[in-house]
């Protein structure tokens, strides 16, 4: 697994469908601080695991206490499911 960042790779930066219907062939994870995507998409239909990291903001040091139970749950993440990290 190499992380990229999704906009520079051409991966699901957008909200449509046709961002995240390709995105599956690019990306095996995609991580967001969004806490409304799995009311925005029906995340069951694409080939992408993704994991909602909740934290106080999106700041660096909000996100980075994080990171073990990140790392924990990413080799156990199924593509069409969302994965909550954090409280």
């Amino acid at each position: 697994m190499i992380p990229r960042r999704s906009p520079s790779a051409g991966g699901p930066a957008s909200k449509t469908a046709n961002s995240w219907a390709g995105a599956g062939g690019q990306f095996d994870v995609f991580l967001t601080v969004d806490r409304h995507l799995a009311f925005q998409q029906n995340l069951s239909t694409f080939r992408i695991a993704v994991v909602a990291i909740r934290a106080v903001s999106n700041d660096i040091d909000d996100l980075r206490p994080l990171v073990p139970e990140l790392l924990l749950v990413l080799p156990t993440v199924t593509p069409g499911t969302i994965t909550v990290v954090g409280a």
